[in-house]
């Protein structure tokens, strides 16, 4: 019995952790990015099961996800970046908020991702 909250243990911490220090929105950031992880990996699933037949539609699919994950970590990066910033020092505020410029960055390069994808598919 004692091993297996020694094995628990850590990662209870983790969770614990996890849920005290992080705000609402990276929660919901992360959220999202569980959602692209279990998307993307449905999509490679049915793709090794059923085929590829239009081959360019999985792709589309597969790599717009793919695209999504990394665009929406690098948002979340810079959120936390800008919350560590913002906590450490008192600088002159900028005419655009960091965290307004980082979801401008966000938006347009999902619609630029997505754009590409919807042409891919023909």
């Amino acid at each position: 019995m004692s091993s297996k909250s020694g094995l628990f243990l850590p990662l209870s911490s983790v969770i614990t952790s996890y849920n005290e220090n992080t705000n609402l929105s990276l929660k919901t950031i992360d959220a999202f990015l569980g959602f692209l992880v279990v998307v993307g990996g449905l999509q490679f699933g049915y793709a090794l099961l059923v085929g590829t037949y239009p081959f360019n539609s999985f792709l589309s699919g597969f790599i717009s996800c793919v695209g999504q994950f990394v665009i929406t970590v690098g948002f979340r990066m810079a959120l936390t970046q800008q919350e560590l910033q913002s906590s450490s020092s008192k600088k002159k505020s900028p005419v655009v908020s960091p965290y307004k410029r980082a979801f401008l960055e966000f938006c347009f390069s999902s619609l630029v991702l997505h754009f590409f994808a919807v042409n891919f598919l023909g």
